[in-house]
């Protein structure tokens, strides 16, 4: 909705810098640093002096550097005292530097953006202007918080910040739950009419050359993401060259993205925001954190080691649930499919070979569209592929191989020449307005091919999740189907501007990205809960988000080696 001033302008300057460091104006009356306590953390606005030697040959560097001028050899050049300060936030009893700053360099900033999507990059970044000119007018002590106000400017002209600086409210508060963790929210407030400059935040903090970071999903062609540039963005079309940059990295293995990273040391940083972000880890003394946000959410952990980090982050977002017992039978999983009598054949062969077989995930149940090879998404079985499905089913449990299937959020709509004898759930989602809509047609936004329509049900519409839940995966995964588990698959990018239940009027696509494949994920795992299967069926999770650990016992990421080249993508074994 921001964006809609700009949609009017046919011509629009854009730029494809990146985010770098500012400066910082004391304007708050302070003589000297200023601690303040927040739980077992000490947040200090720490006054440094510039050495008047160092103001005048600056002075005079900058003068003779100034080609309109005659250089003046008489020039008296009088060194003002200007005092630089800096953040640094402490964790007392380990005394754990989670954040700091260098002495008048902003920590803060914003930026003006339009974001795009593409095939190739799923959420494009084009700046139209960066806010890293920050002041410090207002510092407040609470009890629990700490709330530093200021200003974020364009430039400085005539001495003067720029006259549509929007204000910041940046807030550090004591973590409800653990002593080690501490809160960060950062607000923007724009009085630019456009209101821009709620769509990018950022913080800035120091960093040592030899730190490594570790996580964002370990999608990264090597452990250390140190002098990388990490988007964090669920997406199954990984571009390489989103946000302008050809060093960009995916976070995540399979589509399995988590904002969150952890040092050597045992410093630690997560966002609890959903918007796509980006970690700029790529200089040796300093590293930035962005989000595609109207408020920027986080968490800082101070532990002794990284394993103590990642345990607190558990801990906060969920740990990964248990397998059912039946999954440690020693066995393969096999993907098969073909029909009744290949998936009977290859069982037999391996049978006679001796191959132990855990479970087999059948990926074409719904059967199989004649001229694109890819199976229908229509989600119930095809009775003429699997005549005699309940049969199969039970021959291979009787021998302790449990069945799996493949589903995922889209729906295709069958043509009406196929629709006899065959549930029609297109139908039935259309008419109860279950689909994601085109915002300028107020159709159902179509994820397929003009001759092949085909949509997908709104995980922001609580009636469509039930729906689902119900008609999808309780009547005909788990019921008809009698399926123990099965992958719970995103394979398309949320329209950023799309129209969803949430956002009734679009413009806010940009939180739905991430949250997606986390709401989708949730809805087998709540099917499983109210169908009484707990420590029966799962499912894995191809996508995710920061928690979906909690909802999956397994995801594709745990069971996919990571053997990914520095430009490769990762690998889908999956059929979609």
């Amino acid at each position: 909705k921001n964006q809609k001033g700009y949609a009017k302008n046919a011509r629009v300057s854009v730029t494809k810098q990146k985010v770098e460091p500012g400066r910082l104006f004391l304007r708050v009356p302070l003589e000297e640093d200023t601690d303040m306590e927040v739980g077992d953390f000490r947040v200090s606005v720490k006054l440094s002096m510039v050495d008047p030697e160092t103001v005048e040959r600056v002075a005079k560097k900058l003068e003779s550097a100034n080609k309109n001028k005659k250089t003046n050899s008489n020039m008296n050049v009088e060194a003002p005292k200007i005092t630089l300060a800096n953040i640094v936030v402490v964790h007392v009893p380990t005394l754990q530097v989670v954040w700091s700053s260098e002495p008048g360099v902003n920590f803060v900033g914003g930026a003006g953006i339009l974001v795009s999507q593409s095939s190739d990059t799923p959420c494009q970044e084009h700046f139209l202007w960066h806010a890293n000119i920050q002041t410090i007018d207002v510092i407040n002590h609470g009890k629990s918080d700490v709330i530093i106000r200021g200003h974020l400017s364009k430039g400085i002209y005539n001495g003067e910040l720029h006259k549509k600086s929007p204000r910041y409210a940046l807030i550090l508060r004591k973590h409800p739950v653990n002593s080690q963790c501490l809160n960060l929210s950062l607000q923007i407030e724009s009085e630019d009419i456009q209101g821009e400059a709620n769509q990018s935040h950022f913080i800035t903090s120091n960093t040592d050359a030899t730190d490594v970071f570790m996580g964002f999903g370990h999608r990264l062609s090597t452990p250390n993401a140190k002098g990388m540039e990490i988007r964090v963005s669920s997406s199954s079309k990984k571009g390489k060259n989103g946000y302008a940059s050809k060093e960009m990295q995916e976070g995540g293995a399979g589509n399995l993205v988590v904002p969150h990273f952890v040092t050597t040391n045992g410093a630690s940083f997560f966002l609890t925001t959903s918007e796509p972000s980006v970690f700029d880890l790529r200089h040796d003394d300093w590293y930035s954190v962005r989000v595609q946000s109207s408020v920027l959410k986080g968490t800082w952990i101070a532990a002794s080691s990284a394993l103590e980090a990642m345990t607190i982050h558990a801990s906060l977002q969920g740990r990964v649930k248990k397998m059912p017992m039946w999954t440690q039978r020693n066995g393969a999983m096999l993907g098969l499919s073909g029909g009744t009598f290949t998936v009977r054949r290859i069982h037999k062969a391996l049978q006679q070979r001796g191959c132990p077989i855990a479970g087999v995930v059948i990926s074409d149940w719904t059967g199989m569209k004649t001229k694109s090879n890819r199976m229908w998404y229509n989600w119930v079985i095809e009775r003429e592929l699997y005549p005699n499905w309940q049969r199969l089913v039970d021959d291979l449990e009787s021998v302790g191989i449990n069945v799996g299937l493949y589903v995922n959020p889209c729906i295709d709509e069958i043509p009406p020449h196929l629709r006899s004898g065959r549930r029609y759930i297109f139908g039935e989602a259309e008419d109860n307005g279950y689909l994601i809509k085109d915002p300028n047609t107020k159709e159902v936004y179509n994820f397929g091919t003009d001759s092949a329509f085909t949509g997908a049900v709104d995980m922001t519409n609580l009636d469509a999740v039930n729906w689902f839940k119900e008609t999808i995966i309780r009547n005909e995964i788990l019921g008809r189907a009698g399926a123990s588990f099965w992958m719970a698959d995103t394979n398309f990018d949320p329209p950023i501007g799309a129209k969803y239940k949430c956002d009734p009027d679009g413009g806010r696509g940009l939180s739905v990205v991430n949250q997606f494949p986390q709401e989708f994920a949730k809805v087998s795992r709540d099917a499983i809960r109210d169908a009484g299967r707990d420590g029966d069926a799962f499912f894995v999770a191809s996508s995710g988000f920061s928690q979906t650990a909690q909802l999956v016992p397994t995801s594709l990421s745990d069971r996919v080696s990571n053997l990914h080249a520095k430009k490769d993508g990762g690998m889908m074994p999956f059929p979609s």
